[in-house]
């Protein structure tokens, strides 16, 4: 069995005030099917997110949306794992750069345009969610 990576594994005990707990995250198997329904292997950061956050509501849907790893899908040449609470953003890692363990992510707004471009957050993943983690609860994503 894979294990989630320690630091994916302290989302729960940083911004829920509890301990992580193994149905926190998603089997390998459920990583595994949603790999190659899409046809390649998520990123190694992406990958151990789901494993260690994958199945813990609080987190996935506690202000923006994390894409349920069974609805992973590519748009717009971007693997799309999250989107803002209203979809005037979307983010996601281009797709030439899911062979890198820890690719940066981009951002698309929605503006209802035909081809809205993408833009680098210019941060890998766990800097990413920690700081929009951060930013949405102080460190706690249930403060209202």
């Amino acid at each position: 069995m894979e294990h989630p990576s320690a630091e994916f594994r302290q989302l729960p005990e940083r911004y829920l005030r509890r301990p992580w707990q193994a149905s926190d995250g998603l089997s390998s198997f459920d990583v595994e099917t949603a790999e190659a329904r899409i046809g390649q292997a998520l990123p190694v950061s992406l990958r151990s997110f789901y494993l260690a956050a994958g199945a813990c509501v609080e987190l996935l849907n506690g202000y923006h949306e994390f894409v349920p790893i069974e609805a992973l899908c590519t748009e717009d040449g971007h693997l799309v794992f999250a989107h803002e609470n209203q979809d005037v953003v979307s983010w996601g890692f281009r797709v030439e750069d899911l062979g890198e363990p820890d690719p940066q992510v981009w951002q698309r707004v929605n503006d209802g345009s035909t081809d809205p471009p993408w833009y680098s957050e210019e941060k890998a993943l766990a800097d990413f969610l920690g700081e929009m983690f951060d930013f949405l609860g102080g460190g706690d994503v249930t403060a209202p």
